[in-house]
C-alpha cells in the first residue's frame, strides 16, 4: 500500500516544514481502533469519537486501518490548525 502511495503521491503535504518532527515536539498524539473509535491529544487538549457503522472495519466497505489512522490526524489538523485550513471552497 505505501509503495503504491509513494509512487503516485503528488508531493503535497499538510505539514509546513520539510523536517520530520518528533511527536514530543509537536505534542500531537492520535490513535484508532478498528471497531471502537479514535482519539486525539494535543498539548493538554484531547477528545475521542466512535466510528459510524459504515466506518468500521467490520463492515468491509472499503475502509482500511490506514484510513482510520489518518482520520483523527485530519480532524486534529482541521480543529486545531490555522484558521481556514480545513475550509472547503
Amino acid at each position: 500500500m505505501w509503495v503504491d502511495f509513494l509512487e503516485h503521491w503528488n508531493g503535497v503535504g499538510i505539514f509546513p516544514d520539510s523536517q520530520v518532527s518528533n511527536p514530543h515536539d509537536l505534542r500531537l498524539f492520535t490513535d484508532a481502533s478498528g471497531s471502537l473509535g479514535y482519539g486525539r491529544f494535543l498539548d493538554g487538549l484531547g477528545f475521542q469519537g466512535h466510528w459510524l457503522p459504515e466506518h468500521t472495519l467490520i463492515n468491509k466497505r472499503g475502509i482500511s486501518i490506514e484510513w482510520q489512522e489518518l482520520f483523527p490526524i485530519y480532524l486534529a489538523c482541521f480543529l486545531w490548525g490555522p484558521p481556514g485550513w480545513g475550509s472547503v471552497s
